[in-house]
């Protein structure tokens, strides 16, 4: 994206071949720019880049040229927002100069090019006027920073103007709004309200500016409001920016986002959980009154405290603390919904409405595994109590090794069965309810490894062979040995030659000095022993 100086001769000329999709650039040519010399010319939305397709707009990137057409040296332009600039996008320029630079009429020259195809743009060429600084008009806008306006409120501003070198003092000025550049049509009203009208005939005048966002006005940022003082045909401008906010509305939160409660005992158990609100886009503090509601099913096991039913949170307040019980005849692993209301006070069209989920604790119980070992692909039978609810059934000794089932088969809530997964290695089982609760084994399954494949199936001594297969071992034993041994015909391979890949499907190894033609053989302690179903060739 260019941002320099250049010669008229050198600015791109866009490809006028007439095409299937219009793209074109857009951009206000009725007002007269101009800047006095040693200042800078700020454009606020000055152009966009525009692309139609049968009539209809259609949104994509364009790499954007933005030039000075002038090989003036004491000028220089920069633009916002940098290439690629999306189309629709209002692009601001601004161009700095020295006291030094000439008056007089420039262009700046606009082209760009679509960052999906390469199709170009039709150029533009936008004037401005530099004159002499004997004349100029400073002006200053209070707030200059970017304000947030909600819906149905104003904003005030303080413009300010300060008249430098006018032969006459009291040569009226007249300013102009550009509130939204269109982007809120008659959503966003911006007035000048001292005087009733934007002409300021006394110097260092301060005028009032409101600017008010109607009720159903939705939400946009980054809002350029544009100010211009006009004297005769030179202008001067200054530029800043709000947010509109949009409609108010309530967002609900929940900390922790479920309960797990206990049951069976001889009492009633119970738990806590803040309920939080964010007020979205609210017009004011003394309007941010927000009433909570908590609503249990009256007939089921879950119960709230009548005073936490209804709650109020004033303007300065975010969060309460809620209590929820259940009875101790509850049923283990079923979860219930307790819906939560959060209305604005003064407006009950802004609310919201969510579930706090609530779990009866299930705790499971394993008391054996059947078979204890087995390559991947072997069934294995699960039992204990409790087993009803349960979810996942997990494989492997550590968190980044373990392996899951979803989903299992539950026969009984004393018995579950689950299939040995791919990547499965010797370790416990572990099962894990719905509501989260978990139960392991207390010894482990034995993954027994599997060879599938020899690649290749011969070779000389030192030559390396791949073993695909199943049940794998990447770790180390106790006594910081290797976990997985191979063996050719008998024949033990080197643990510096073994190498057990990350996708513990793939053991690459080297040919052992003294083997012969035989089976090859993997170990893993524990898990057992797998051999391969034909012969690995060791050639000459």
């Amino acid at each position: 994206m260019a941002t320099r100086n250049d010669s008229l001769a050198d600015v791109p000329v866009a490809d006028t071949a007439p095409m299937r999709v219009k793209r074109e650039i857009m951009t206000d040519l009725g007002l007269n720019r101009s800047a006095v010399a040693g200042s800078s010319l700020r454009l606020p939305t000055l152009f966009k880049f525009v692309r139609k397709s049968g009539g209809l707009e259609v949104s994509e990137k364009v790499d954007a040229s933005v030039l000075l057409a002038s090989d003036e040296p004491t000028m220089t332009l920069s633009f916002f927002p940098p290439s690629p600039v999306e189309t629709f996008r209002n692009v601001t320029v601004t161009v700095d100069t020295l006291p030094t630079t000439p008056a007089g009429s420039y262009f700046i020259a606009v082209s760009g090019t679509s960052v999906e195809d390469g199709s170009p743009y039709n150029q533009v060429l936008i004037p401005f006027t530099i004159v002499a600084q004997e004349r100029d008009v400073q002006l200053t806008i209070d707030p200059a920073e970017k304000q947030s306006l909600s819906p149905g409120t104003s904003l005030s501003y303080t413009v300010k103007i300060q008249r430098i070198n006018f032969s006459d003092p009291q040569e009226p000025v007249h300013l102009r709004i550009n509130a939204g550049n269109g982007m809120l049509a008659d959503k966003v009203t911006a007035t000048f309200v001292t005087n009733g009208h934007p002409t300021i005939t006394t110097n260092a005048q301060a005028e009032m500016l409101l600017v008010t966002a109607e009720l159903d006005a939705p939400s946009q940022r980054d809002i350029p409001l544009g100010i211009t003082a006009q004297v005769g045909n030179s202008v001067w401008g200054i530029a800043t920016d709000l947010d509109v906010l949009g409609r108010p509305s309530i967002q609900l939160f929940f900390d922790p986002p479920q309960l797990t409660i206990n049951v069976g005992d001889t009492r009633d158990q119970s738990a806590m959980c803040t309920v939080k609100i964010s007020r979205i886009a609210f017009p004011g503090i003394g309007n941010g009154t927000v009433n909570v509601k908590v609503k249990p099913d009256a007939n089921g096991p879950v119960k709230v405290d009548r005073r936490q039913r209804n709650v109020e949170l004033p303007p300065d307040q975010d969060r309460f603390e809620l209590e929820v019980t259940v009875d101790k005849d509850a049923e283990p692993g079923q979860q219930f919904l307790v819906p939560i209301t959060a209305t604005k006070a003064d407006d009950s069209m802004v609310r919201t409405k969510e579930q706090l989920p609530i779990w009866t604790k299930d705790e499971p119980f394993i008391f054996g595994v059947n078979p204890m070992s087995g390559p991947v692909g072997q069934e294995v039978t699960i039992q204990g109590s409790r087993l009803k609810n349960v979810r996942i059934v997990e494989f492997g000794p550590e968190d980044n090794i373990r392996v899951k089932v979803s989903n299992p088969p539950v026969d009984s809530s004393t018995q579950v069965r689950a299939t040995v997964p791919l990547g499965a290695i010797t370790g416990p089982i572990t099962v894990t309810t719905v509501s989260g609760e978990q139960d392991v084994s207390g010894n482990d399954f034995q993954v027994v490894p599997k060879i599938i494949k020899l690649d290749p199936d011969h070779g000389r001594v030192g030559s390396t062979v791949d073993i695909h297969g199943t049940g794998f071992d990447p770790r180390r034993n106790p006594d910081g040995g290797k976990n997985t041994a191979v063996s050719f015909n008998g024949v033990m391979v080197s643990e510096s030659d073994i190498d057990v890949k990350p996708t513990l499907d793939r053991v690459s190894v080297h040919v052992p000095r003294g083997a012969t033609t035989g089976r090859v053989s993997v170990t893993t302690t524990p898990g057992g022993t797998g051999t391969s179903d034909t012969d690995f060739t060791v050639l000459p």
